[in-house]
């Protein structure tokens, strides 16, 4: 399985529950976003192991753009695919090679994500 195989299936739940979920939010043509639905949308993000900070930057981007307004579906799916995207897309960085004795780095994930695995094909 490649490192882009892995990152698919690490989304998978998130895809599932955004795809299942946000449906259960829309339950008529359209939705008025008050507190109460930026508190679920806020579950629900929280769900997907996006983490609190996340959700919550997305929540508050989702209430800057709608708040008080009825709005659809799509509208909402498309402010978290975007605020997602800005999200993942990180500038790369250059390793930064200590001049003198070894360079450490760190590897942090949650259990099973592919740490061993991505450190074995790293120290090739």
């Amino acid at each position: 399985m490649g490192l882009l195989d892995k990152f698919k299936k690490g989304l998978t739940k998130t895809t599932n529950l955004l795809k299942t979920d946000i449906r259960d939010l829309f339950r008529s043509e359209g939705r008025l976003v008050d507190e109460p639905f930026l508190d679920e949308v806020f579950e629900m993000l929280v769900k997907t192991d996006m983490g609190v900070q996340s959700a919550d930057d997305t929540v508050e981007e989702i209430r800057s753009a709608f708040r008080g307004r009825v709005v659809e579906m799509s509208d909402v799916i498309d402010t978290i695919k975007a605020k997602l995207k800005s999200l993942m897309a990180q500038p790369a960085e250059p390793i930064a090679f200590a001049p003198a004795g070894p360079t450490v780095i760190m590897v942090a994930g949650v259990n099973g994500c592919g740490k061993t695995t991505s450190i074995a094909k790293l120290a090739r």
